[in-house]
């Protein structure tokens, strides 16, 4: 029997649902599009956050890279709101991550420090539900 497509560490190449739309989005969370593709998050509940973007060789690049969320260490986030120094957070829609609260699917916990909308800080990946 022969493993085909095994990804055994943290980082992994996705396609991209839209090429573009994730020119600048690097530390936002990604989601996969019904075609099995990646997406900024949206928060619809079709699919959970599976993956950070985590680079692309060229502007609205067919594939990117992502770091999969769950493979431990750490991780780069977007905030979209202020999260404090031990806050656990969950993705948001477009791809940033907010405070999680009691009943979300937390996706790491923020060891840089307090943060404030937009800044790209570093937190330990661990999903857990609150």
């Amino acid at each position: 029997m022969t493993l085909m497509g095994f990804v055994d560490g943290p980082y992994r190449a996705f396609d991209v649902h839209n090429p573009g739309d994730l020119d600048g989005k690097e530390g936002c969370v990604l989601e996969l599009n019904s075609d099995g593709k990646v997406q900024l998050y949206t928060g619809s509940g079709a699919s959970p956050a599976i993956a950070i973007h985590y680079g692309q060789l060229k502007a609205a690049a067919p594939t990117v890279t992502g770091r999969m969320i769950g493979k431990g260490g750490t991780a780069k986030f977007v905030a979209g709101e202020a999260i404090a120094l031990g806050a656990k957070f969950k993705a948001a829609s477009g791809g940033a991550v907010v405070n999680a609260t009691t009943g979300d699917r937390s996706l790491g916990i923020n060891i840089e420090g307090a943060v404030v909308a937009g800044q790209l800080f570093e937190a330990i990946d661990v999903v857990e539900k609150l």
